[in-house]
């Protein structure tokens, strides 16, 4: 089986994609060593996600230089589909004319093609820039999610954002999956309480309604470390909002963090805590699960599962419902809150691991590749 991936960028400023597509693709390798797979992106000139010494089974492709960057990427299809035939093109994103014209010569050449959205049909996104989405929406984007045979869905919240956009094709409900901690991870106490939030510092992220949370509560002897990279320089800005609730003291930026520098962090948290007003998936929430930290999150992003399984707080998005969960966490025994997170940890392990995810989008190309197959339990048919 050849299958090949296509998404804007691997750029690490492009936040969750970049990190969950190679995930994906190892894990990919893991299940299946005879697939043939590769990752088609633009490269812009900037720092990109892939550890090669860990990517040695599939061919990644930064295409630069010649015409511009979406006619590079469909010349590029056009002559590996040439020289091998490729079976599955799976498209990761949105309102993008490199997906566009990748989406068009799978219909030309015949090949099956999967959407995955990456929660760019949500409300906030759809209204985010929303005069330049209307006009790619009845340019082209309707019609390639309408003509796609698959649109891939992270969580039962993105898939209604689907059927309410369109009549939508069956729709793949995996979740996205999480990276493990590395080998000898453990947990740290660290000299005082500490709570982490890593994710991209972007309006969307909520973390203006976190700094006002944070001061409501003020929680005696925390600190609070905001890490990840910078969106357009609001970065600035939460600074000046830090400045002005006298907060410096007790809340840092800390700029991007990944790899071992990202998981020791975490193993220091005694809390996470995201106040996203809109997720697909929230990688980073995952990532905390699986260290053993508890989570604060709103409802903004689909991880109610933690309410269930004993391991966070799920809030209505704002500050009032994140000032009452950061009360009541930091007023929990370090104790209980180690609980908490090993309960996460065991939840991601079960159902999140890469290995898990990967078998499961397997088992959807496998159904695209060949129609009188069963349907595999992850396909929910479209709507009429």
């Amino acid at each position: 089986m050849h299958v090949v991936h296509v998404i804007r960028d691997l750029d690490s400023v492009s936040g969750g994609p970049s990190r969950s597509l190679p995930a994906l693709l190892r894990g990919l390798t893991r299940v299946n060593p005879n697939m043939r797979l590769a990752a088609v992106f633009q490269d812009r000139g900037n720092d990109i996600t892939i550890r090669p010494n860990e990517e040695s089974n599939v061919e990644f492709t930064p295409l630069a230089g010649g015409s511009p960057g979406p006619f590079r990427v469909r010349k590029h299809l056009d002559r590996v589909h040439r020289q091998q035939q490729i079976d599955v093109i799976h498209l990761h994103g949105l309102w993008s004319p490199s997906i566009h014209l990748a989406a068009g010569l799978a219909r030309r050449h015949g090949i099956p093609y999967i959407i995955s959205p990456r929660g760019m049909l949500s409300a906030w996104c759809l209204n985010n820039k929303s005069i330049r989405k209307r006009i790619a929406w009845w340019s082209y984007q309707q019609r390639d999610l309408q003509r796609a045979d698959c649109i891939h869905a992270t969580s039962g919240d993105e898939a209604d954002d689907i059927r309410s956009t369109l009549a939508a094709p069956p729709i793949a409900m995996i979740p996205h999956g999480c990276e493990l901690p590395p080998i000898g991870y453990t947990k740290k106490r660290s000299d005082s309480p500490l709570a982490v939030c890593i994710t991209r510092i972007h309006p969307v992220k909520g973390l203006a309604d976190l700094i006002d949370a944070w001061a409501n509560v003020h929680p005696p002897g925390w600190q609070l470390v905001i890490a990840g990279p910078d969106s357009n320089g609001y970065a600035a800005q939460l600074r000046q909002q830090i400045s002005r609730q006298q907060l410096d003291h007790s809340v840092r930026l800390s700029g991007a963090v990944d790899g071992k520098e990202k998981w020791d962090l975490l193993s220091e948290a005694d809390l996470f805590l995201s106040a996203s007003h809109s997720e697909n998936f929230g990688m980073s929430i995952a990532e905390s699960l699986a260290a053993g930290t508890p989570v604060i999150t709103t409802q903004g992003t689909p991880w109610e599962s933690v309410i269930d399984h004993r391991c966070g707080w799920w809030v209505p998005i704002g500050v009032d419902g994140l000032a009452a969960a950061i009360r009541e966490a930091t007023s929990l025994h370090s104790g209980d809150l180690l609980a908490m997170g090993k309960r996460g940890s065991d939840l991601i392990t079960s159902q999140f691991s890469w290995d898990v995810i990967a078998g499961r989008m397997l088992n959807v190309y496998r159904w695209l590749l060949d129609r009188s197959i069963d349907m595999p339990a992850e396909i929910q048919s479209g709507r009429d």
